[in-house]
């Protein structure tokens, strides 16, 4: 039986039973019907197979396909096998994502996945995926994904190298054996050396530490590792960013990345450890199975549970680093950084013990319907700040958020690799942090936020997510501004390199109808510094007493503002006293 065109409607349920020679339509159309093939039955479509929004397909049998699969369907599932059969290409199309069971590519066959905007990016193949014509037979473009559990199927995977010219990337392979010196070595290669705290070149084969020293397993040197993570930028070509292609048997199953931690305590990137997305797919850094030995990941207080671990990856389109935290209440992007980490993107991690591994396999693989990032959407409890200026493109972020058990956790800050770019931070526990966690306002009324100009400029902070607290204000140290972010969501201040980095306090408040903000002592202990904001147009003094309650340190505020003080006892509970003309206030400050 051979029809011109096939046009499946109406209500009824379409058979095609195997007989003794092929059912072949050049085009089939399944619009508000079902089309069922059983097992056993096999149809040869010589067009598109198009199946519509209010259309469905029973596969247990074949589909010979010569043109291109076009879903509209959610979650299509497929049971059969779809084999692709024409030369020179076909594609998987349409705005939905399809589920195949088996899809076999014969030989002189071409798939193109993600030649298009939206859903038909993402595929997943829950059986067998053959792939009968090697690297040429099956094609990703920028931005697809696919899940996928067979192993050595041969692939060509596309990656735009976005942004500017010598932009930097973290980059990483879903092929094994992908050689550097095919189109990877045209611009500046380089990987990451804990032990030396330095960024080695692959060019480099004569200085310790060598690329030899940083990229050999097994005696192989040449080749993206699968799990590696690399730095990569690149200059344009013909005036545009390049397009890089991976060529190979496309990575699945389970990897296992050793962890370092042989740099010295005191050096500021000790234990961090660049590794890569493996797979032709995003991956979850919050899945609950499929990740091993995160427990060996350094975190603010291992005592602590959920403890929660951290990424890090570099956004060069702003100019710094976003970062994600596994113990999150919510899915927030952090400079565009969010839970999935895209296929080809390398992270950083931090390594606790030298020698550990850190696994993955296949049940943290997932489409995301991001880009490479992602934007940012208000939750309760979370605030955003971000920091920019019109003197150039970069920018940077900080969140907030409440509701923690404690307030040990978060994402310790990542500065940039650019000087010009601006850093925002919040204070707590002597150390700098992109993401704090903390546990409710009341005891936490006042957070201190740190700001580091790159360039001398005007600057805007806004806000996100103040919506869910009462009031919030903002104060700035630097000129004495109050600033409710609740009614305006924006800040303007002048600022430049040289000036002082405890720049702002944020006061959350529980508002009455007649309540109004005042201002009380601020005093935190940080970078063996007792820090103390008077809030008062008078002197303040100072003292401090131990656990013991002896009096140990005296001192005075003679101006309102920040008072920075040298002070740097024994570790221990310390009750800070600091008496104004009119009132007195006790903090307690906890030196580790």
């Amino acid at each position: 039986m051979k029809n011109k065109h096939r046009v499946i409607k109406g209500i009824l349920f379409f058979f095609l039973w195997l007989t003794a020679s092929l059912n072949t339509f050049s085009q089939v159309v399944s619009n508000n019907a079902v089309l069922v093939v059983p097992e056993g039955a096999h149809i040869t479509v010589m067009g598109d197979l198009i199946n519509k929004t209010d259309g469905d397909i029973k596969l247990n049998g074949v589909i010979n396909l010569k043109g291109d699969w076009i879903n509209h369907k959610t979650n299509l599932q497929l049971e059969g096998e779809v084999r692709f059969i024409s030369n020179p290409g076909q594609k998987i199309n349409g705005p939905e994502i399809t589920t195949f069971n088996d899809v076999r590519i014969i030989p002189g066959s071409r798939v193109v996945l993600g030649d298009c905007v939206t859903g038909c990016k993402y595929v997943t193949i829950s059986g067998t995926f053959t792939n009968e014509n090697g690297a040429d037979g099956f094609t990703m473009r920028p931005g697809a994904s696919l899940l996928h559990q067979s192993a050595s199927v041969a692939a060509t995977i596309e990656r735009d190298i976005a942004g500017d010219e010598w932009a930097w990337h973290m980059l990483s392979s879903p092929v094994t054996a992908q050689s550097i010196t095919s189109g990877f070595d045209d611009g500046s290669f380089y990987a990451w050396h804990e032990p030396a705290q330095t960024w080695v070149s692959y060019t480099n084969q004569s200085i310790w530490p060598t690329w030899d020293d940083v990229n050999n397993v097994g005696g192989v040197t040449n080749i993206f590792h699968p799990y590696f993570g690399y730095l990569a930028a690149y200059p344009f070509e013909d005036g545009n960013p390049q397009t890089k292609v991976f060529s190979g048997h496309m990575n699945q199953g389970e990897y296992s990345f050793a962890l370092q931690r042989l740099a010295h305590p005191d050096d500021q990137y000790e234990g961090f450890n660049m590794v890569g997305n493996p797979y032709p797919s995003s991956i979850d850094w919050k899945a609950e199975s499929g990740w091993g030995g995160r427990n060996n990941l350094q975190t603010p207080d291992s005592t602590i549970s959920p403890a929660g671990y951290n990424m890090w990856i570099w956004n060069d389109d702003i100019g710094n680093y976003g970062a994600h935290n596994s113990a999150s209440t919510s899915d927030y992007a952090h400079n565009g950084v969010s839970r999935f980490i895209p296929p080809m993107q390398a992270f950083w991690v931090r390594a606790e013990n030298h020698g550990a591994t850190l696994t993955m396999n296949n049940s943290i693989r997932m489409h995301s319907n991001q880009e490479w990032l992602k934007s940012q959407k208000d939750s309760p409890g979370l605030l955003q700040l971000a920091i920019s200026s019109e003197a150039n493109r970069y920018s940077d972020e900080i969140i907030i958020e409440f509701g923690h058990q404690n307030d040990r956790g978060g994402a310790e800050k990542m500065f940039s690799m650019y000087q010009e770019a601006p850093g925002l931070y919040s204070k707590k526990h002597n150390e700098n942090w992109s993401i704090s966690f903390l546990t409710d306002i009341n005891t936490h009324p006042v957070v201190p936020v740190g700001f580091k100009a790159g360039v001398k400029a005007i600057y805007t902070l806004s806000s996100t997510g103040t919506g869910f607290f009462e009031q919030v204000i903002l104060e700035d140290l630097h000129t004495g501004t109050l600033h409710d972010l609740t009614q305006y969501d924006s800040y303007h201040f002048s600022a430049g390199p040289g000036d002082p980095q405890d720049r702002f306090l944020l006061h959350f408040m529980t508002v009455g109808t007649d309540q109004q903000y005042v201002a009380k002592p601020i005093v935190y202990h940080a970078n063996a510094m007792l820090h103390v904001v008077n809030p008062w147009q008078t002197k303040a003094d100072i003292q401090v007493y131990d656990a013991g309650g002896r009096l140990v340190q005296y001192f005075k505020a003679p101006t309102p503002g920040m008072h920075r003080f040298g002070f740097q006892p024994q570790p221990g509970i310390y009750l800070i006293r600091v008496l104004g003309e009119k009132q007195v206030i006790v903090r307690k400050v906890i030196i580790m």
